[in-house]
């Protein structure tokens, strides 16, 4: 659909996903914080860089994220108190660290660095969190090989809205976006963001509906 494929919402997310492949590929620079160059209605606090914490085979399974640090102090300090079976969502997401434009699209691109965790590499049990984004019909593309013929049929007669959408009233903003889980089917969240400021200080999944079912049936 023209209109799908215009949706800027989608081309940068569609960037993201680009630039999160370069940056697991990219051993040698240690310091990510070029993830703002498409994530550019976001900017580090001075004096503070972007690091990547991978998966490790270890435990009954793993995830990977982002994470901010000191230049001054290095990723070390961070890496080295961190309990990463325990560690929070909100530890994760860290976007005190972060400033951001308020506007839909600062919104809009808090959320997509929120859920990196999710399109990073994972170890074993950490593989039920993974997703692929829907932001075009053109996305589904991608699972009909892997499911079921009746999911197939679904996904291919389905006709409602997966590209973004994004809303700010005030200080709220609130985000509708589709993905793809395989333990889940094809899903739309809703998500608010409170902006104080150039901070986001609060993000919420306020609503997630699952539009079409789907379990690969794959226990790990």
């Amino acid at each position: 659909m023209d209109e799908e494929r215009q949706n800027v919402y989608a081309k940068v997310g569609q960037d993201y996903i680009k630039v999160i492949e370069r940056i697991v590929k990219d051993i040698n620079q240690p310091d990510k914080s070029y993830l703002f160059e498409t994530l550019d209605c976001m900017q580090l606090e001075e004096g503070c860089s972007l690091g990547l914490r991978l998966a490790e085979k270890r435990g009954y399974g793993d995830e990977s994220w982002f994470f901010t640090y000191r230049k001054d102090r290095g990723a070390a300090e961070y890496l080295n108190k961190l309990n990463f079976i325990s560690a929070k969502f909100e530890d994760r997401l860290q976007i005190e660290h972060i400033f951001v434009q308020p506007t839909e699209m600062g919104a809009w691109q808090v959320y997509l660095y929120s859920i990196n965790t999710s399109l990073l590499p994972v170890y074993w049990h950490g593989g039920y969190i993974k997703r692929k984004c829907v932001f075009t019909h053109d996305d589904l593309d991608f699972v009909f090989v892997d499911v079921d013929s009746e999911v197939l049929l679904n996904l291919r007669d389905f006709h409602g809205r997966v590209s973004p959408e994004v809303t700010i009233q005030g200080d709220k903003a609130k985000i509708h976006v589709c993905y793809w889980n395989d333990w889940k089917g094809l899903v739309r969240d809703t998500v608010e963001i409170d902006f104080e400021g150039n901070r986001a200080v609060l993000f919420e999944r306020v609503k997630t509906e699952v539009l079409i079912e789907y379990n690969c049936g794959i226990c790990f």
